[in-house]
């Protein structure tokens, strides 16, 4: 392969709510740079590496070889998702596992 060449992956992602994404995006510390008419969403990770969001078709553009923070950012996102959730409806969150929560109703 050459050098100069630049592999792209695309990965499936769907969101349902842009401002939960944006929070999710801000805990792992990426940096959001544009959110354009066209429903892209373009930001960096900590590595500066650019990722696109594309939320009428549900996926997200990257170089090859950036998986692990595509996953990091889908398991950010469910767990803001549920923390949000658990709030409105006066939940408590309770960390169990690694990324295992229960939901305690006051």
């Amino acid at each position: 392969m050459p050098c100069y060449e630049v592999n792209l992956m695309t990965v499936e992602f769907n969101v349902k709510n842009i401002d939960i994404l944006k929070e999710a995006i801000k805990r792992l510390g990426f940096q959001t740079l544009t959110n354009d008419r066209n429903s892209n969403i373009l930001f960096l990770d900590e590595s500066y590496n650019e990722y696109k969001l594309d939320v009428t078709k549900n996926v997200i553009e990257t170089k090859y070889g950036t998986k692990e923070n595509i996953n990091l950012l889908k398991r950010t996102y469910s767990i803001v998702a549920i923390q949000k959730a658990a709030k409105k409806n006066k939940w408590a969150i309770r960390n169990v596992a690694l990324y295992q929560y229960k939901a305690i109703k006051y």
